[in-house]
C-alpha cells in the first residue's frame, strides 16, 4: 500500500517506509525481494527495523530473523 523513501538533509541517512495489508503481503514481498537483499544490503546497510502493528507468527518470525522492533498501537488520530 505505501512504498515510499525518504533521504536525510545530510544525504548519507535514509529511511523506507513500506506498508502492507496483511502479513501474508509482507511475506510475499520478502519473498520476492529476498534473492536481491544481500546486493542491496551490500549498497545501503539496514540499521534498524520497526515493526509497527500486528502481525502473524509467519511474519514475525521471519522479520524477528532480521533483528526487528515490533510495536503496538496505543492511541492516536488521523486526519
Amino acid at each position: 500500500m505505501v512504498y515510499e523513501w525518504w533521504i536525510g538533509e545530510d544525504g548519507k541517512h535514509a529511511m523506507l517506509l513500506e506498508e502492507f495489508t496483511s502479513s501474508e503481503a509482507l511475506l510475499t514481498h520478502l519473498a520476492n525481494v529476498g534473492p536481491s537483499l544481500p546486493d542491496l544490503l551490500a549498497i545501503a546497510p539496514i540499521a534498524r527495523w520497526k515493526v509497527f502493528g500486528t502481525v502473524n507468527a509467519a511474519a514475525r518470525e521471519a522479520l524477528d530473523g532480521m533483528g526487528a522492533v515490533h510495536f503496538s498501537y496505543h492511541a492516536g488520530f488521523q486526519r
